[in-house]
């Protein structure tokens, strides 16, 4: 559904305020020791289920932050992202749809502006023309 997000655990963490000294140590790698991060799953099985992982691609060490969800609050958390898409996919949809109104608009303007200014060349050649026919008439 979702892609995985991610953020460092840092001092500011609330996942830090939980466990105590010795559990910090659980919170690197085993085969890198670099600091996990604590990640959210946005699978079908496990929406919103928050994670420990490494950051070295390729190492699948991760650890459950949150116990397992009830059927019943993974059945409302994917309808809750499914609407969330659904509004996400209008939304891009009204923003092209815009963007091409806009344009048509822009292009409508300066047709309208090229006319104004074919109208106002062919009145000007107009009056020069009455202009050298008076003076011919007059002559």
């Amino acid at each position: 559904m979702r892609n995985i997000g991610s953020r460092n655990l840092g001092r500011s963490s609330s996942i830090e305020g939980r466990w105590s000294t010795s559990d910090m140590e659980d919170l690197r790698c085993i085969c890198c020791r670099r600091r996990r991060v604590i990640q959210t799953s946005w699978t079908d099985a496990n929406p919103g289920r928050r994670f420990l992982n490494c950051p070295t691609n390729g190492c699948n060490q991760f650890t459950w932050v949150d116990p397992p969800m009830c059927s019943r609050a993974m059945q409302i958390i994917l309808g809750l992202l499914k609407k969330v898409n659904e509004h996400h996919s209008l939304c891009l949809s009204l923003k092209k749809q815009f963007v091409f109104i806009l344009t048509k608009a822009g292009h409508y303007h300066s047709i309208k502006k090229k006319k104004k200014t074919k109208q106002k060349n062919k009145s000007g050649i107009l009056c020069y023309f009455n202009y050298l026919s008076s003076i011919h008439q007059n002559n």
